[in-house]
């Protein structure tokens, strides 16, 4: 579904807004999957590797993933997934991901693009929408034959890691505030650090390996938790 109105506002992670402006897509999809409620990062981790080859195809250039739920090229964010979901019990009942991406609108920060601006032309948003469902179906088929179990899949994780562009970098674990919305202060500097490291990806359950300098691995749920890439 196209949002046709105007930079309209909406509320994104930890209480951050985020703005639909014209020219962009913007759309959710409801899936109702059999599975268990821990195992929801799956469907995510599938629409993510869906739209970042969608993205990659489209603008003719290599696009990235970055976690928890973010796709950037050229350095610069161009599209973003949110998932929610309901259960009862351990089973989910339905799982709706929201997907935005930069197309023909104005990008809203200097930190941000769209395909317009990497391809240097008008690209249809029909055209990227299809793509990116027809994508999504793909990867099911790839990867929901394989053998689930409780708190992932481990062919899903390796895949999401191949995409991924800051696997090897400096980074900063830090408790997200909803008033910060660059994740930097003025120092250049992530604040309310919780671990410092370098990022190895994600595990089988999506969740963001950090090896800190003592050789230790820790491992974050994204959610209240973000990461920042010290030189990205």
């Amino acid at each position: 579904m196209f949002l046709r109105q105007k930079n309209k506002a909406q509320e994104g992670r930890n209480g951050r807004t985020w703005v639909s402006r014209q020219g962009g897509l913007f759309f959710s999809i409801l899936e109702r999957p059999s599975l268990s409620a821990a195992d929801y990062t799956l469907i995510s981790l599938i629409m993510q590797i869906a739209v970042v080859n969608t993205i990659t195809s489209v603008c003719g250039k290599t696009a990235y993933l970055r976690w928890p739920n973010d796709i950037y090229i050229n350095n610069k964010k161009i599209a973003g997934i949110t998932t929610e979901i309901s259960a009862e019990g351990d089973v989910i009942s339905w799982l709706t991901g929201g997907i935005g991406v930069n197309v023909n609108n104005n990008a809203p920060s200097i930190r941000a693009v769209s395909c317009a601006e990497v391809t240097g032309r008008q690209v249809s948003r029909r055209e990227i929408l299809i793509k990116i469902l027809d994508e999504i179906e793909k990867v099911k088929k790839t990867f929901m034959s394989t053998a689930f179990y409780s708190q992932g899949n481990r062919a899903i994780a390796s895949e999401w890691n191949s995409l991924a562009d800051c696997i090897g970098a400096k980074a900063a674990v830090f408790e997200a505030d909803k008033n910060d919305e660059n994740k930097l202060n003025k120092n250049n500097k992530p604040s309310k650090i919780l671990a410092r490291g370098i990022f190895e990806g994600i595990d089988p359950s999506g969740r963001c390996i950090l090896k800190t300098n003592d050789d230790k691995h820790l491992f974050f749920n994204h959610g209240l938790v973000s990461l920042a890439f010290i030189n990205a």
